[in-house]
């Protein structure tokens, strides 16, 4: 029997969604005529962000991310270096292709999605206007919603407005969200991604029972350790340097926990972070796809664990900045990022599991008119020059001494 006493979990959801309204892809079905072919890489974007997320406990929500970022890159200028680098960091090679691989992320509809973009009321008084593409694409496919909100006259409204939406969408398990938004937001970007599972197989409460838990610092805790033993056929893998074990949620989600091979439980972080991303995609794919011959005694804390992370930090993890221009939103207005975070929580008992993350980007309108600076072309020193008729050379000259002009 292979006992699995856990010294530190590493939590990976592999089944992801998106918003019941838009349209399903599962990556083996053929386009529509005229549509696509999906682009993008969630797993990468994924493991750079938990890689950047810091020390101690960690929980972010890949996905979530994704979504808003994916709503943001459809604000860029088309054929600009600001859409080059939002699709560099989502794995895509254009938008279009882009939005078809987000509005299938998740056919099976296991987690929840909501999607929102606040445009400020002032600015559209001013004669600006939401761009009619970029509201199509947030309605018909992230499945959400673009809204006026009076930030610059009450910001106080509008942040009890989002602290109430969010509390609504991650069915209370984010209640009190304080929104990055102030009175100088133009447009704010908002995810929240929800998921709720019963585990096909429940934990038996009674066998719970108080133990230790050694902490990465060498410490110990007292946690309530929950505790079933799994039967024959388990998805369970072992390669040496890591353990893998998936347990399924009844809706066909999964979490899937990682342990090191050797006896010495600790330095797990470390060691997955080490890894290279092709290493770990393959090694859940061996996870899931695995059928163990032997039973599997299973110790997992029940826990309650809550993270935020800056936008700032999270942009500067995916080769980002807040200084790159979106003039795809509100026409005839340029806007930056400013500012944003993600708040996660999640809750495992012996019924199942409960996660919920808000992901806001945070935009302001620049006081420059074009979405990039001009290149320069500075006829200040010596230049060839040509009169052309359908690109024949009529008359070819050269100037390279001012001084000599008549």
């Amino acid at each position: 029997m292979n006992k699995i006493a856990v010294a530190a979990v590493l939590i990976a959801l592999l089944a992801v969604a998106s918003a019941a309204a838009v349209a399903c892809w599962n990556g083996q079905e053929k386009a529509e005529a005229g549509q696509p072919e999906p682009s993008g890489d969630l797993e990468s974007l994924a493991w750079r962000f938990f890689d950047g997320a810091g020390d101690g406990n960690v929980f972010v929500s890949p996905y979530s991310l994704y979504l808003a970022l994916g709503m943001l890159a459809n604000g860029a200028d088309p054929g600009s270096s600001t859409e080059s680098r939002m699709l560099k960091a989502l794995g895509s090679s254009d938008v279009e292709s882009l939005n078809v691989y987000a509005a299938g992320l998740d056919p099976e509809g296991r987690f929840e999605a909501a999607n929102m973009v606040l445009v400020d009321s002032s600015m559209l008084a001013d004669c600006a206007s939401v761009n009619a593409k970029f509201e199509r694409i947030v309605s018909g496919i992230y499945g959400g919603k673009v809204a006026e909100a009076d930030f610059s006259g009450d910001i106080d409204a509008v942040k009890a407005m989002i602290k109430e939406w969010v509390d609504a969408r991650t069915h209370g398990m984010i209640p009190d969200y304080e929104s990055a938004a102030d009175s100088g937001t133009a447009v704010d970007i908002l995810n929240v991604a929800y998921f709720k599972g019963e585990w096909e197989d429940p934990f038996d409460p009674s066998s719970t029972r108080s133990m230790k838990f050694l902490n990465d610092d060498g410490s110990a805790s007292t946690v309530d350790m929950m505790s079933k033993t799994l039967g024959y056929g388990s998805k369970y893998y072992d390669d040496g340097k890591y353990r893998g074990l998936s347990i399924p949620y009844s809706s066909g989600a999964s979490m899937v926990l990682i342990l090191p091979s050797g006896d010495d439980g600790m330095g797990v972080l470390e060691s997955w972070r080490s890894e290279t991303v092709e290493y770990r995609e393959g090694f859940l794919r061996n996870v899931e796809s695995a059928s163990y011959s032997k039973k599997v005694d299973l110790l997992l804390p029940r826990f309650e664990m809550s993270a935020s992370y800056d936008m700032d930090d999270i942009f500067a993890l995916l080769g980002l900045d807040f200084g790159m221009p979106f003039s795809k939103m509100v026409d005839g207005t340029v806007l930056v990022v400013d500012g944003g975070k993600q708040e996660t929580k999640i809750k495992v008992d012996e019924k199942g599991t409960e996660a919920a993350a808000v992901t806001e980007i945070v935009m302001k309108a620049t006081s420059f008119l074009d979405p990039e600076p001009p290149t320069e072309f500075h006829c200040d020193v010596p230049f060839v020059f040509m009169l052309t008729s359908w690109s024949d050379p009529m008359f070819i000259g050269y100037m390279g001494d001012a001084g000599g002009l008549d």
